[in-house]
């Protein structure tokens, strides 16, 4: 190369055969060399041309004849057809029903995984907490109140052995659920009128025992009411440093905080600790006569004992024993067996007769009972609430214990008609 030009190179012609090397016959060798190249690389290149001609007319031939095939192929399959779509919806519901069964399958599986992981949980929790801790604050049913209050007993008493047990970790719970029900704003802390349902949420589990008096028996009137506990609720939004109580706040707030209301529920429980006295295992209805008597003795004395309260359920067990539609209700069929649930217990002791002592047939019990049922429906809705049943049934025990001389002072009506907000009920008619 030189001047940025490509310099022209003639082919050299090998030198052999004998033939001279003059320039001029070097010269007619070369371009015949060239010419025949150049007729080869023509010829080459026709033929190449040619090969993709033929080629893109066989592919479209082929392309041609299968748009052929497809056209043509109904008719060359003829009923065949339907045949084969029918197979294929024929294994499509089949791979449809093995995908089903397959979900079920695993579903199942994890039903069954779910039922065990539930079943350990529970048998842990069990292992964690002494025999009978956890059902007094979850459930409460009235159909064991006896083995429930000894329960209660035990817990209370477990529960100030110190905070490691498994007692006070649920009192712990409970009142922190007491807290909470009664914020109603959901600002994580408690004012008067929140404070008022707060009491009466948390006194609700020892008054089912009889260990805490209700509020009627506490107050003669809602004012006394609201201005003892307004006392209670700005000693504990402000108690001074220093003061006797066992719990104290730094400062005066407008409200009162979990740990203050828990320090102030842990030394009100301290102090009625001491007054929890043992029940007997045995139920009333399961125990002697004697011992059967002498309760329904207590409970007619006064609504405020313990019997009365232990009554209340078993009369309430009963009601909803006989509603057995659960419309919260009883009609005259109802009623009916009602009275024969009720009349078991004492019955089992001689205290009551039996049907068949009262009634020459069915026909007789029947009227005579549904006198009585239209005696309590004094509105004629054909029913009766637990509210009206629990009163006449009191009533009756009380004319009962006061026939038997064993009660000369019948209890004094549980509310006051007068007091706003609050329901009425009579004491005994029967009461001499």
């Amino acid at each position: 190369m030189a001047g940025g030009h490509e310099q022209q190179v003639t082919p050299r012609v090998p030198r052999y055969f004998g033939l001279p090397h003059d320039s001029a016959t070097e010269a007619r060798v070369a371009a015949n060399m060239a010419d025949r190249a150049s007729a080869s690389a023509a010829a080459a290149q026709e033929a190449a041309e040619q090969s993709q001609l033929e080629t893109k007319v066989d592919g479209t031939n082929d392309q041609e004849e299968e748009e052929k095939q497809i056209i043509e192929a109904p008719a060359v399959a003829g009923g065949r057809s339907f045949e084969q779509v029918s197979d294929l919806v024929l294994e499509l519901q089949a791979s449809h029903k093995r995908e089903v069964e397959e979900l079920q399958q695993e579903q199942q599986r994890e039903i069954k995984e779910l039922k065990r992981q539930l079943a350990e949980a529970q048998r842990q929790s069990k292992s964690e907490s002494p025999a009978g801790t956890e059902p007094v604050v979850d459930s409460l049913a009235y159909s064991s109140v006896e083995q429930q209050k000894q329960q209660f007993i035990k817990f209370v008493t477990g529960a100030l052995k110190g905070k490691d047990s498994p007692e006070y970790k649920q009192l712990y719970h409970f009142l922190l659920k007491c807290f909470t029900d009664s914020d109603n704003n959901f600002d994580g802390r408690i004012g008067f009128l929140e404070f008022e349902m707060l009491i009466e949420i948390a006194a609700s589990l020892p008054r089912r025992f009889g260990y805490a008096p209700s509020t009627p028996e506490l107050y003669k009137t809602d004012s006394e009411r609201l201005s003892t506990r307004r006392v209670l609720y700005n000693t504990l939004r402000s108690a001074p440093a220093g003061s006797s109580t066992t719990w104290q706040v730094k400062d005066s707030n407008d409200f009162v905080s979990f740990s203050t209301w828990l320090e102030y529920v842990l030394g009100h429980i301290k102090e009625k600790a001491a007054q929890l006295r043992d029940v007997d295992k045995r139920s009333p209805w399961d125990s002697t006569k004697e011992e059967f008597r002498n309760f329904v003795i207590c409970a007619a004395r006064s609504r405020q004992t313990q019997e009365f309260k232990q009554f209340y359920y078993f009369v309430l067990k009963c009601f909803t024993d006989a509603d057995n539609d659960m419309d919260g209700r009883i009609d005259a069929q109802q009623f009916d067996r009602v009275i024969d649930i009720a009349a078991a217990a004492p019955r089992r002791w001689g205290l009551a007769p039996t049907t068949s002592d009262m009634y020459a047939n069915d026909k007789e019990r029947i009227e005579a009972r549904t006198t009585i049922f239209r005696s309590l429906d004094k509105k004629g809705t054909g029913f009766i609430e637990f509210d009206t049943w629990l009163e006449y049934i009191y009533e009756h025990i009380c004319a009962k214990v006061t026939a038997m001389g064993e009660v000369t002072t019948m209890p004094s009506p549980a509310f006051n008609a007068a007091r706003s907000g609050m329901s009425s009920y009579s004491s005994c008619p029967f009461a001499p």
